[in-house]
């Protein structure tokens, strides 16, 4: 293979299999199931705090299987893991479409988290980082962006097909697409590193001698820390407890913004249908504004410390909460799409950007893979704790002042998760 296919560098088209990649998985897995919490305790008659479970569990399953993912990539590359996820996650859904037994939610939630682990955010991250050094705030901030379109065009599409077929026939479109799309992309375009293919991260000309070890030319020489050397800096566990705080947080406001609407004063003003629209429309309007968001994060991340842009986009989303006491009117909800959208677009790109500076790319995917354990269980708690607050008030009062709190967390932990005295400068 030569250095460009007709002179652009392969790791844009990576770039592009991890966005559609992304844009699939993501929309489906992390942003359709606000649409049909409603539809599953009608159909089970069951209460919000147990259909929530099932998500719940689903994000337990997907976070505490991230480290073997991460073990996983280390050894088989991205293209062998992302290409079993999509058919397991596919599979589910097809599975889900057929249930008809909450214990069945249940069951299927294993298969779906370890699918979603498979196929999302830290297969394709990992990808992004090793194809990428100089430009890697680009790449990862435009691969991000098929998250934001991924819940932007499926949020809605899924309130549609609810309406139209059924939430059955919802699931059952969702897993039959996440097949024929994800899984050809893996094995035909994805390929592990740059150095597989004679070439050097950002597009710079290697021999195949030189790109036998894929860390021959990462960050001046420097490959990174083991995972015994990284659990062993403050700044691992400050970004370890950072992103449990940070997925409590915007787990709530996804698995909720539809409920939250129907709750508010907006909400008695519009009336039960009109708001349920009104919310869905609502995590599509802030993804929308999230592409934003990823393409700044990117940005300001190659050129500032990404600790300090990282606690600024964190302020946003505590600001973001606290809009949502006032939450009377479409001008009000417009504030909080903005500074949600801005916050939580920047930050998931900023991120994982910190962590390969910090740590470097030599122990990376399993660095990711621990971080996913505590994502996992603060996505768990934050889901059911706010249905639980909601189901014991019948009022998400309590949940907008968790919200800020956990937020003003996160810019704390940022600010003091410093690159490691052996890391890079």
């Amino acid at each position: 293979m030569s250095e460009r296919s007709g002179g652009i560098f392969y790791g844009w088209f990576i770039v592009g299999a991890s966005f559609v990649t992304l844009f699939v998985t993501t929309g489906v897995g992390f942003y359709t199931f606000s649409v049909f919490m409603i539809p599953l305790e009608n159909a089970f008659e069951a209460s919000r705090t147990v259909i929530t479970g099932f998500n719940s569990v689903m994000a337990l399953i997907a976070g505490f299987a991230t480290p073997l993912i991460g073990v996983l990539l280390h050894r088989w590359g991205a293209r062998i893991v992302i290409g079993a996820g999509g058919l397991v996650t596919g599979a589910a859904y097809i599975a889900l479409s057929r249930s008809t037994e909450v214990w069945h939610l249940y069951v299927l939630s294993f298969l779906l988290g370890t699918g979603l682990s498979a196929s999302t955010l830290i297969p394709n991250q990992t990808l992004i980082s090793h194809w990428f050094v100089k430009r890697r705030g680009t790449a990862m901030g435009m691969m991000m962006i098929g998250v934001a379109f991924g819940g932007i065009m499926f949020a809605p599409l899924a309130q549609y097909l609810i309406k139209m077929v059924g939430w059955r026939g919802a699931y059952l479109t969702f897993g039959l697409v996440i097949i024929a799309v994800v899984t050809p992309l893996a094995f035909f375009v994805i390929r592990r590193s740059p150095e597989s293919m004679g070439l050097r991260p950002d597009g710079e000309a290697v021999t195949r001698a030189e790109g036998e070890s894929i860390f021959a030319s990462v960050e001046a020489g420097w490959a990174g820390l083991t995972v015994p050397q990284t659990v062993r800096t403050a700044s691992f566990w400050c970004l370890f407890l950072l992103n449990f705080f940070m997925i409590m947080g915007t787990s709530i406001v996804t698995a909720h913004v539809v409920g939250m609407v129907k709750a508010s004063s907006l909400g008695a003003l519009k009336g039960e249908v009109a708001a349920g629209l009104i919310g869905a429309s609502a995590i599509s309007y802030f993804l929308l504004v999230s592409i934003i968001g990823r393409i700044l994060g990117g940005y300001f991340a190659e050129r500032l410390h990404k600790r300090f842009v990282l606690c600024a986009l964190y302020a946003l989303l505590a600001a973001s909460a606290i809009v949502l006491f006032k939450l009377d009117s479409m001008g009000v909800l417009g504030v909080f799409v903005f500074l949600y959208g801005m916050g939580m677009g920047g930050s998931a790109v900023v991120y994982p950007l910190l962590v390969a500076e910090n740590f470097g790319l030599l122990s990376f995917s399993k660095i990711l893979g621990i971080m996913g354990i505590p994502f996992t269980i603060g996505a768990a708690i934050g889901q059911v704790g706010a249905a639980k607050i909601f189901d014991l008030t019948q009022s998400y009062a309590t949940v907008f002042i968790t919200l800020v709190c956990v937020f003003a967390i996160c810019c704390v932990l940022a600010l003091f998760a410093k690159p490691p005295k052996h890391g890079p400068a």
